[in-house]
Order: C-alpha cells, then structure tokens, then sequence
C-alpha cells in the first residue's frame, strides 16, 4: 500500500474496505467497520454511517479512528494530511511563510511541467 493518497476519504475508503473486508466479488458489510469507528469516537452509528455517506461533514476524530481501525496511519488520507497541516500552521505561525514558499514552488513546477506535456 502507498504511504498516502490523493483520493478523497470517501473513495479510499471504500477500496480499503473491499480489499480489507470484501469477499472474492469486493463486496462487505461496512457495519463492522462503523461499530469499531463508533466505540473509539463515541459517536453514534447513524451519525458516522451519514459521514461516510458524506451526508455530514467529516471530522478527523473519526478519520484517526477509522485509520486506527484498519490498522494505517491517518496520514494517508488526503484531508487528515490537510487539516494536519493548518493545525501545524496555526501552532507554529513562523512555519506558514515557509511553507507557502515551499507550496507555491511546487504548483508553479507542477504547472510548467503540464504545459511543457501538453
């Protein structure tokens, strides 16, 4: 498995959870899962069950119980890595010029090496 994705948590999720749970078809209950994210959070199953069905916003409470669940770091998902990174900005504010140096440097790499593809 790669260190971290760029999908969203929704999306890897759910191929975490057909590799992880899913029968020789892919397909799995995801109620298992929901009862082991909801014992460590505390909250209710419907509430997580209507998170993961991106009917409720997603808390990274429940993004660090569903990588412990599956035993992966919370790294690896795209929006703990972005919230993760503000509360790192927000706690050490003499980070932030550096890393937007850093970010803008890497976009404007990225973006002159898609027009020279393209």
């Amino acid at each position: 498995m790669e260190k971290y994705t760029d999908q969203t948590f929704h999306v890897a999720l759910g191929e975490l959870l057909r590799n992880k749970y899913g029968d020789s078809m892919g397909r799995y209950s995801i109620t298992p899962f929901i009862m082991g994210v909801a014992k460590k959070t505390g909250l209710s199953h419907e509430y997580i069950r209507l998170m993961l069905k991106e009917e409720r916003p997603l808390r990274t409470d429940v993004i660090e119980a569903a990588a412990e669940v599956l035993g992966i770091d919370a790294h690896y998902f795209l929006e703990y890595r972005v919230s993760w990174t503000h509360w790192q900005m927000e706690r050490y504010p003499e980070v932030t010029n550096k890393l937007h140096d850093v970010a803008r440097s890497l976009v404007a790499a990225m973006e002159r090496s898609s027009e020279r593809a393209n």
